[in-house]
């Protein structure tokens, strides 16, 4: 065990409690210039308001009457209360002192107006653009399912008219008619309505019958008076 020594203890004792003092110290200072920082903060803000508060005080405050200045107006005829021009038919206010309160250069107010206006006309011109091809893509979907369906009524009306050729054909001893197609799936709609028209001619003209109507008419005569027409839409 070491020798005990009364003055390197008492050595390690001071500096220990002047560390301690001095952090002590430290903290204190810090908070100090915390609280410090606080205060000026708020006499800043405090005055920044009083400012505002007087100046619009200011403004508002209406000339004296024994003022330099009111004095001129009233030689040049201005009567308090009235308004300007000769006949006292001007305004009656003066006009009003906009105070700019930001920090912003002169012109940025215009500048924020005009990218404000600038963000307003794209916006809406994507929503016209936006509703110009749902329009386009609604009209393109329903010419789509017209022409679908126009396909299967001229396909339903062709393979109906080549029955009725074949059957009328044979009943009065007719074969291989050029008229007949071996498949119909595969042809244009175009290519397959001008075919039906051709088999429609022929049945009328060569047999007096129409596939709209499901009969064999007497004659000619017959025909034109009893059926309404060519076409399914007058059926």
């Amino acid at each position: 065990m070491d020798d005990y020594n009364p003055l390197d203890a008492f050595i390690d004792s001071s500096e220990s409690s002047r560390d301690a003092d001095d952090g002590k110290s430290d903290r204190t200072d810090s908070s100090y210039r915390l609280s410090q920082k606080r205060s000026l903060n708020e006499i800043s803000e405090d005055t920044i308001v009083d400012e505002k508060e007087s100046l619009k005080a200011g403004l508002n405050k209406p000339i004296a009457k024994d003022s330099f200045g009111m004095r001129m107006l009233e030689k040049m005829g201005f009567k308090q209360g009235g308004g300007l021009g000769k006949d006292g038919n001007g305004i009656k206010e003066p006009i009003q002192i906009k105070v700019k309160s930001n920090k912003q250069g002169i012109g940025s107010e215009e500048s924020e107006r005009r990218r404000k206006e600038e963000e307003n006309y794209n916006r809406n011109i994507k929503i016209i653009r936006d509703q110009l091809l749902y329009n386009m893509r609604k009209q393109q979907f329903a010419e789509r399912v017209k022409e679908r369906e126009n396909q299967k009524s001229v396909i339903r009306d062709l393979r109906q008219a080549q029955f009725a050729i074949e059957v009328l054909d044979e009943k009065h001893g007719r074969s291989s008619n050029p008229l007949l197609l071996a498949d119909d799936d595969e042809c244009d709609i175009d290519v397959l309505s001008m075919h039906l028209r051709k088999m429609i001619e022929y049945l009328r003209s060569t047999y007096f019958y129409c596939i709209y109507c499901g009969c064999e008419y007497n004659d000619e005569q017959d025909l034109a008076t009893s059926c309404p027409g060519w076409t399914r839409d007058v059926h």
